[in-house]
């Protein structure tokens, strides 16, 4: 291979990214050839660098890396459902943990319970067949008690995003009566957020603690968004700048009947004419003093010890603080969405320039020390026998 010839494909699904994208590529190796499709050059002696959404990484161009393995890099991590569906994550930190019972994994995720429904009727025999039982002893002593001094749920389906299908619940009766609701919107299909969304994606869900001492910014919930690369077998890096996304209505808790704009903080929930201004940058929109000591510090360690210790991916992780300054794992994403206006417009240009220092300069031997380089930080360095989690030098 000639280390110094180097041919990408840029179709990110993102139309107004993608040309930043070849500008950054051209940056760090000025001989770039651009090609709408690899497949032509899968012989030739150079590497091939792709950066392409989901649905054409489905098609035959994706050949071309699993030919060209050594001298390949593409933008997809294999079977990341494992990771994006909820149901599917929780089930694998389940099993980590069982493995690693000292893992940070274990007092940084909300309990988590896995639901397989068919009908509302048997939701008990689901309950039955979960492997936790702590969701039924929850709810039967919240049966007891006021709703401020309950533990709350909140019930999300496994398949979905931008916050469908969502609910928050204590008791047995509020769980059914939600399920009731989606049958009774039809088998074939569910409205939601003005999609139209199949009911099957709806039979899978998860019941996940939900975490109501958590501190506001303005009076509003947030929580924060990671961006995490990994690369080959494996090196795992968390770009240092982080995003947090806010609810677009002030903060009531569960007991009071809050709507789904003041409990979420997913962007497509908000209005459209604000939800530029729903994401900002964690480090100088948070005000330090909503939590005591170096929290954000602290909050970015743990958010690269999760992320980077016991859960590398190449992908988006989202997390909650509490009034603790202690950060939860809500989920994983795999494409999230990625706004041209605002602090979450201008952030990504810079993300996708240290992602591009990063994996061109590995992929051709380069490196140029750049500042965008530096905004990665390296929390896992498998091919080293390593993990650490230091600044690239």
């Amino acid at each position: 291979m000639n280390p110094s010839l180097l041919i990408a494909s840029v179709h990110s699904g993102c139309s107004w990214l993608d040309k930043h994208i070849e500008l950054f590529v051209k940056k760090y190796s000025p001989n770039v050839i651009f090609a709408e499709d690899l497949r032509c050059f899968v012989d030739r002696e150079a590497a091939l660098y792709q950066i392409c959404d989901g649905q054409r990484c489905n098609t035959n161009e994706f050949i071309v890396t699993l030919k060209n393995p050594n001298s390949s890099l593409v933008n997809v991590y294999p079977n990341d459902d494992a990771l994006t569906r909820k149901n599917y994550l929780s089930r694998i930190i389940e099993y980590w943990v069982a493995k690693r019972p000292a893992s940070i994994l274990k007092n940084h995720v909300p309990t988590t319970v896995q639901l397989d429904l068919d009908y509302a009727e048997y939701i008990e025999y689901s309950l039955a067949e979960a492997d936790s039982f702590e969701l039924c002893q929850s709810m039967e002593a919240n049966g007891d008690k006021e709703p401020a001094a309950r533990d709350w749920w909140i019930l999300k389906p496994a398949m979905t995003d931008c916050g469908y299908g969502i609910r928050i619940f204590s008791t047995m009766t509020d769980l059914v009566g939600y399920l009731e609701s989606l049958e009774s919107d039809g088998r074939e299909s569910l409205s939601v957020g003005g999609d139209r969304v199949p009911s099957s994606v709806l039979r899978e869900f998860v019941a996940q603690r939900y975490l109501t001492s958590i501190p506001l910014l303005n009076g509003k919930k947030f929580h924060v968004r990671a961006y995490v690369l990994a690369i080959g077998r494996l090196q795992v890096f968390v770009y240092r700048e982080l995003l947090a996304l806010i609810a677009s209505e002030e903060y009531r808790q569960p007991w009071n009947n809050p709507t789904l704009r003041s409990s979420l903080t997913n962007s497509s929930l908000q209005p459209e004419y604000i939800q530029s201004d729903s994401a900002r940058s964690f480090w100088s929109s948070v005000p330090d003093d909503i939590l005591p000591g170096d929290w954000k510090e602290d909050a970015f360690r743990q958010i690269c010890q999760v992320s980077g210790r016991d859960l590398p991916s190449s992908l988006t992780n989202d997390f909650l603080l509490d009034t603790k300054g202690s950060v939860w794992l809500l989920e994983v994403n795999g494409g999230p969405a990625i706004p041209k206006e605002g602090e979450a417009g201008s952030l990504a240009l810079r993300l996708f320039e240290s992602i591009t220092s990063v994996t061109v300069g590995k992929l051709i031997q380069v490196n140029e020390n750049a500042l965008a380089e530096k905004r990665m930080i390296e929390v896992l360095n498998d091919e080293l026998n390593q993990s650490n989690i230091r600044e690239i030098v």
